[in-house]
C-alpha cells in the first residue's frame, strides 16, 4: 500500500510538472506569435508611409501581405481579448499563410517561371486523357460497389490474419463511392495493390483477383502510362517553345538597345562634327 501510494504521488507530481512546463512553453509560443504579428504590422505601416496608400495597394504582393497582417492582428485581438474564444492556434494558422510569400522567390527565378508557363499550356491537351481516366475509374468504382459493397467490415474473422488487416487497410473498401475512389486511386499509384486484393479475396473468393487485375491492366498499364508519356512529351515540347519565345524576346530587347545606342552615338557624332565645323 505504501509503495502504491508513493508511486501514485510520484506520477501525479510528474504529470503536474509536465503540465506546468507545457503551459509555460505555450505561453512563450503565444507571446512569440503575437510579437511576429506586431512586427508584420510595423512592416506594413512602414511600407504605407514610404510608398503611400495608392502605391502600396498597387502591387499584388503588398495587398496579400496587408490582408494577412490585418487578419493576424484581428486573430490576436479575438484570441487575447476576454471572450469565449481562447484558441491561440488561430494566430499560428493565420501567420502560416505568410509562408506563401516564398512562392514569389520561385516566380523570380526564370527557369521556374518557364516551367510554370509550360505546365499551364500543357494542361488543356492533357485534360482529355485525364477525363478518360476519370471515366474509367468511375465505372470500376460503381462495379466494385456492386461486387464488394459491405464486404469489408471491422471485426470480420476472415480478415484478421491477412496483411490487409494488419497493415490497417480497412478504410480501403467499396462500401461507398468515396471509399471506392480512394481504393482505386491507391491501385493507380501502385500502392501495395496486391495487399488490397488479398483482403477482398479473403472475404469473397479468388474471383476478386479478376476485378483488380482488370483495373490494373486498364488503369495502370494503359491509361496511366499513356497519360504520363503524353504529359511528359507535351511538357517538353511546351518547355522548348517557351524557352524559344523568351530567347526571341531577349534578342529583340537586345537589338532595340543596340539600335538606341547606335542612334545616340550617331547623334553625338553629328553634334560634335557640327561644333567643330563652326569653329
Amino acid at each position: 500500500l505504501l509503495y502504491g501510494s508513493e508511486s501514485a504521488e510520484s506520477s501525479e507530481s510528474s504529470s503536474s510538472s509536465s503540465s506546468e512546463s507545457s503551459s509555460e512553453s505555450s505561453i512563450y509560443v503565444e507571446a512569440l506569435e503575437a510579437t511576429f504579428a506586431l512586427l508584420y504590422l510595423g512592416e506594413m505601416g512602414l511600407k504605407v508611409w514610404a510608398l503611400g496608400g495608392a502605391g502600396y495597394w498597387r502591387e499584388f504582393r503588398n495587398r496579400f501581405d496587408g490582408a494577412v497582417t490585418v487578419a493576424s492582428i484581428c486573430a490576436v485581438a479575438v484570441v487575447y481579448y476576454p471572450n469565449a474564444i481562447r484558441d491561440a492556434a488561430i494566430v499560428r494558422y493565420v501567420l502560416m499563410v505568410r509562408l506563401l510569400r516564398l512562392v514569389r522567390l520561385l516566380a523570380a527565378v526564370p527557369d521556374f517561371r518557364v516551367i510554370g508557363e509550360s505546365f499551364l499550356r500543357m494542361l488543356p491537351a492533357a485534360s482529355r486523357l485525364l477525363k478518360l481516366l476519370f471515366v474509367l475509374t468511375s465505372a470500376f468504382a460503381v462495379l466494385g460497389m456492386q461486387l464488394f459493397g459491405g464486404e469489408i467490415r471491422d471485426g470480420d474473422p476472415r480478415l484478421e490474419k491477412t496483411a490487409f488487416y494488419e497493415d490497417g487497410y480497412l478504410p480501403l473498401n467499396f462500401n461507398d463511392m468515396l471509399s471506392a475512389y480512394t481504393t482505386l486511386f491507391s491501385i493507380l499509384v501502385v500502392n501495395n495493390w496486391f495487399v488490397i486484393a488479398e483482403g477482398f479475396v479473403a472475404v469473397t473468393g479468388l474471383g476478386a483477383r479478376l476485378y483488380f487485375l482488370a483495373f490494373y491492366a486498364a488503369g495502370v498499364l494503359v491509361c496511366v502510362n499513356i497519360s504520363t508519356a503524353f504529359i511528359l512529351d507535351s511538357f517538353i515540347a511546351e518547355l522548348e517553345k517557351t524557352r524559344h519565345e523568351r530567347h526571341q524576346m531577349q534578342q529583340e530587347r537586345r537589338n532595340v538597345l543596340v539600335r538606341q545606342f547606335s542612334a545616340d552615338t550617331t547623334t553625338e557624332t553629328t553634334r560634335s562634327g557640327g561644333v567643330g565645323a563652326g569653329k
